[in-house]
């Protein structure tokens, strides 16, 4: 049995009490934490080789607990293929991969180049296959030009993109959970960045692949950038995302709780730095883009970064593939 004191003694400072003279307000508190966690950040930010390893080996764990990362255990990743067939430049096999016990069925398509290669390209699409096969799914624009060019290119259906899109089950999914959807689940952004990771997984368990590197295209180019650091090289759009206010964190396609506070996309890409990444389409707001390039600076691997305003075409992205170091 539990009686409640009466609100009027349970509170600081009851009604018509006068707050201290240096009492500040809600709003001014929330401003207070916002920038004590920037100046915590701004400490962090490498300036030298070793606080650049210290930078790694603290933010590592972070960038894996704010993104609910699960590393699939190898030898556990169930997955079918069927039998390969040819189509212009290689072969195509279609199938579905996933981790052990967790209920994850990913569709997968495989495009292998006539001529062997261990180097395997993820390219990662918000319509998912679709967004880079034609009608009868075979391989168009940037999909088609890599595997040309020698590359094993494996295209899939990221969480609630391309066979896996589901208005329905989108909504449903949150609807037991209210306000609490986030202490229990994945968000998308969580969820699709983990299907890179699995992805990545999977490719790695291929006998003589020797990299695996992503390509996200337009809004999922973000999602490439938070899972860079798992890759061994990431080409992504930034999608002229203003990063100057909250406003773009709080929709659905990019939410994640505590991602502010763990430094979003400027911490993903300086755990990445010294692998090949190129960042293009950053538009004028996209403040993560000078941590990167700083991180780049102090690991003496500036010629494996850059960064561009502007949209890169499918030509830019292969020469950047295929001629860098």
């Amino acid at each position: 049995p539990y009686k409640m004191e009466p609100v009027s003694g349970l509170r600081v400072f009851p009604d018509g009490s006068p707050l201290p003279e240096n009492a500040i307000t809600s709003e001014k508190l929330v401003s207070n934490l916002i920038e004590a966690a920037k100046s915590d950040l701004e400490s962090y930010d490498p300036h030298d080789y070793e606080s650049l390893k210290y930078f790694k080996a603290t933010f590592s764990p972070i960038w894996e607990l704010t993104l609910a990362i699960d590393f699939p255990a190898n030898p556990n990743m169930p997955s079918w293929f069927s039998l390969p067939e040819k189509t212009e430049g290689g072969t195509a096999t279609r199938g579905a991969i996933g981790r052990k016990g967790k209920g994850d069925s990913i569709p997968s398509l495989l495009l292998k180049p006539t001529k062997i290669s261990d180097r395997c390209v993820i390219i990662v699409h918000p319509k998912g296959i679709s967004g880079s096969t034609d009608a009868e799914g075979k391989p168009i624009g940037l999909a088609k030009n890599l595997l040309k060019e020698g590359f094993n290119v494996f295209l899939f259906d990221a969480f609630l993109t391309g066979t896996r899109a589901d208005a329905a089950l989108e909504k449903s999914r949150r609807l037991p959970f209210g306000e609490f959807f986030t202490t229990y689940n994945r968000t998308d952004l969580q969820e699709r960045v983990q299907d890179l990771i699995t992805g990545a997984a999977f490719l790695k368990l291929m006998e003589g692949m020797h990299s695996v590197e992503l390509i996200g295209i337009k809004e999922a180019g973000l999602w490439a950038l938070l899972a860079s650091p798992a890759f061994d090289g990431t080409v992504a759009d930034c999608n002229s995302t203003d990063l100057t206010n909250d406003d773009a964190m709080l929709t659905p396609e990019l939410y994640a709780p505590c991602l502010r506070k763990m430094g979003d996309f400027g911490t993903a890409g300086i755990l990445a730095s010294s692998k090949p990444l190129l960042l293009h389409n950053e538009g004028s707001k996209f403040s993560a883009s000078l941590r990167i390039v700083n991180a780049y600076k102090v690991s003496g691997s500036l010629d494996r970064v850059k960064s561009k305003t502007s949209l890169a075409d499918d030509k830019e992205i292969i020469q950047w593939m295929t001629h860098r170091k």
